[in-house]
């Protein structure tokens, strides 16, 4: 049983940290958006694949909202960027989908990979909305992942 046991937590070591974060609380659930593009359709922003993405319409203001079936703490999203990303954006959270409540506001995306932290809460629904485009094309994102919220961090910008 040690030796089990010893094997299992020098395998988790091993694993790359991307297989050792927490849960990604949006893989497969609904969601929806304000538009989008071609075949980079809604659902490709949160099917766990970083070779698919979401792609919005040129224009402003967008919205993705992702439905976690329940309530769920959260206080953490990733979102891996295109070319494309928001400069001006906010993260919503909603228990009905009818009110919002914000939850993080940035004017400084910086594209690639971001993640936002925030004060964690029990929410149903994760929210999206962008407001200004860095380039003249539509808002993508290969993935967008909600997760709880990390207890030995503390809540900052990026």
């Amino acid at each position: 049983m040690i030796r089990f046991l010893l094997l299992f937590a020098f395998a988790f070591v091993l694993l790359p940290l991307d297989a050792q974060e927490e849960i990604n609380l949006a893989l497969g659930k609904k969601v929806s958006a304000s538009s989008s593009r071609g075949k980079n359709l809604p659902k490709l922003g949160t099917d766990g694949n970083r070779n698919t993405k979401w792609e919005s319409a040129p224009s402003d203001p967008q919205w993705f909202t992702v439905d976690l079936n329940k309530e769920e703490t959260v206080g953490r999203i990733v979102i891996f960027w295109e070319n494309s990303y928001a400069k001006e954006y906010k993260i919503q959270v909603s228990n009905d989908g009818k009110l919002w409540e914000d939850a993080y506001f940035t004017k400084k995306g910086t594209g690639k990979k971001e993640t936002i932290r925030f004060t964690p809460r029990k929410v149903r629904y994760v929210r999206f909305t962008a407001d200004q485009r860095s380039s003249w094309n539509g808002y993508s994102f290969s993935q967008n992942k909600v997760h709880s919220h990390e207890k030995s961090e503390s809540f900052c910008d990026h």
